[in-house]
């Protein structure tokens, strides 16, 4: 059940709606030359990345409201706004957190490439188009990468705190 008003939902229709040309352009635009061409590959990665990133979650943020006014999931929080407020967040939230996983992808990429022994003269497009690719899905899943990502840290944090060690 989402705790969503009607004009909160368009207002989250509209953002998303917003989001997703103006990210497509973004990525597409990495690939013409011109307006990005004087960028490296890592920036072309991260600027390209994170349009991706950003066009998934909107894909999927889209997808998710709708199906939940389909359904008739939705419903005003008269006993507790906060939770109109706190699901609103979520949604506007979502893009952001995108992106933030998006820069850890073509960081974590770069940083296999820099421990696998390449070096930054092997960095192409071919680099760019694989993060980018990554990032959409990761964008997309924006919310089980998060998942992930928290019990992949607590995991790192109890090897390297030296907690469950006898």
């Amino acid at each position: 059940m989402l705790y969503l008003t009607p004009r909160q939902v368009r207002l989250l229709f509209a953002y998303y709606f917003l989001i997703l040309p103006t990210s497509f352009v973004i990525s597409c635009c990495i690939f013409i030359p011109g307006p990005f061409s004087h960028f490296d590959f890592i920036e072309l990665a991260l600027i390209g990345s994170c349009g991706m990133s950003s066009m998934g979650s909107a894909i999927y943020y889209i997808r998710k409201l709708y199906k939940q006014v389909l359904s008739e999931n939705l419903t005003e929080a008269k006993q507790s706004p906060l939770k109109e407020v706190a699901t609103f967040v979520y949604f506007i939230a979502r893009p952001f957190f995108s992106i933030a996983f998006a820069l850890l992808v073509v960081i974590g990429m770069k940083s296999g490439l820099i421990l696998s022994g390449a070096s930054q003269s092997t960095l192409g497009y071919g680099f760019v188009q694989m993060t980018m690719f990554f990032s959409f899905f990761v964008g997309f899943l924006t919310g089980r990468f998060l998942r992930r990502l928290e019990s992949w840290g607590e995991r790192v944090l109890e090897r390297v705190s030296g907690e469950g060690q006898i």
